[in-house]
C-alpha cells in the first residue's frame, strides 16, 4: 500500500482506535491539553461511514446527505467529543462526516480551506491513515476485547505505537510525544 504524504507539509498526528469506545478522544484531549499552551493546535474528528456500518457511529444517526460534511465546532457547552477538544485548549476543532469513498477528497478540502500550516494538526481517525502518512500514527487497542474493526485491522502494522487500554487507562507515556521544529515526533 503506497500512502502519499499529508498535504501542505502540515504536521499531523493521527490517533485511531481498533474499535469504538477505546478512549480515542480521551487520549486526544490529553495530548491537546499538554501541548496547547505552547503550540496552536487544530483538532479534527473524522467519522468515516462504510456501507452497512452505521452501528459504529454511536449517537450520530442522521443520514449523510452529501458525499461529506465539514463542520467547525464553536460551542464549549456540552460533552460532545469535539466540544471536549475545544475545552482543553484546541485553537479550532472540526468534524468531518464522510463515506469512505470520499474521505480523501474531504480531507484535501479541509486542508485547503481550514488548516493553517503553522498549526499542529491532531486527527481522530483510523481510516485517514489509508490515504496519508502522518508524522505520527497512534493506534489504541483494547485489552478487554479481541474485536478489531476491519478498517483498523488493515492499518495496525502502520502504527508508530500500539497503545493498549483497559477502558479507563492508556499504557502510553505522553512524554514520548514531542514537538521538534513545529513537527510531531514520537521518541
Amino acid at each position: 500500500m503506497t500512502i502519499p504524504k499529508v498535504l501542505n507539509n502540515q504536521s499531523v498526528l493521527i490517533v485511531g482506535g481498533a474499535m469504538r469506545n477505546v478512549g480515542k478522544t480521551t487520549l486526544v484531549t490529553r495530548i491537546i491539553q499538554k501541548f496547547s499552551t505552547q503550540y496552536q493546535i487544530i483538532a479534527l474528528k473524522i467519522k468515516t461511514i462504510y456501507p452497512n456500518d452505521d452501528f459504529f457511529h454511536g449517537k450520530e444517526r442522521r443520514p449523510l446527505l452529501r458525499n461529506f460534511e465539514i463542520e467547525e465546532e464553536t460551542s464549549k457547552s456540552g460533552n460532545a467529543d469535539t466540544m471536549r477538544m475545544l475545552n482543553v485548549g484546541a485553537h479550532k476543532v472540526f468534524k468531518i462526516r464522510t463515506s469512505h469513498e470520499f474521505l480523501q477528497q474531504a480531507f484535501e478540502q479541509f486542508m485547503t480551506n481550514f488548516c493553517d500550516r503553522n498549526s499542529l494538526l491532531i486527527c481522530e481517525s483510523v481510516s485517514l491513515r489509508e490515504f496519508y502518512q502522518p508524522n505520527v500514527f497512534l493506534m489504541i487497542i483494547s485489552t478487554n476485547s479481541e474485536h478489531i474493526k476491519p478498517s483498523a485491522k488493515r492499518l495496525l502494522y502502520h502504527a508508530d505505537a500500539l497503545i493498549t487500554t483497559d477502558g479507563s487507562e492508556h499504557d502510553f507515556d505522553l512524554n514520548r510525544l514531542v514537538v521538534k521544529n513545529n513537527v510531531w515526533v514520537l521518541n
